[in-house]
């Protein structure tokens, strides 16, 4: 095993800032991902292989999908900093 002291304020004030980047970066590839089904609903439209009514269908469908996932990105933040805050 190898010893570790303690967690000083300043560190974990510099973890805390990391898991934001990461929660970003997370909320990014959702958005991209979001981004590239509507795309692709599109794409299906124009080959006419889906309607109108299956485009917005599928758009909120993926957008509920989308913030469902986002919220438990967030949560999952705020537990982990409220984990890594405490001493």
């Amino acid at each position: 095993r190898v010893p570790m002291p303690p967690l000083t304020e300043e560190l974990r004030r510099q973890i805390v800032k990391s898991l934001g980047d990461t929660v970003e970066e997370a909320k990014i590839t959702l958005r991209n991902i979001r981004h590239d089904a509507i795309k692709e609903a599109k794409r299906l439209k124009d080959a006419k292989e889906f309607s109108d009514d299956d485009v917005k269908r599928s758009e909120t469908q993926v957008t509920e999908i989308i913030n469902e996932f986002n919220s438990k990105v967030e949560a999952a933040a705020k537990a982990k900093e409220q984990e890594i805050m405490t001493v």
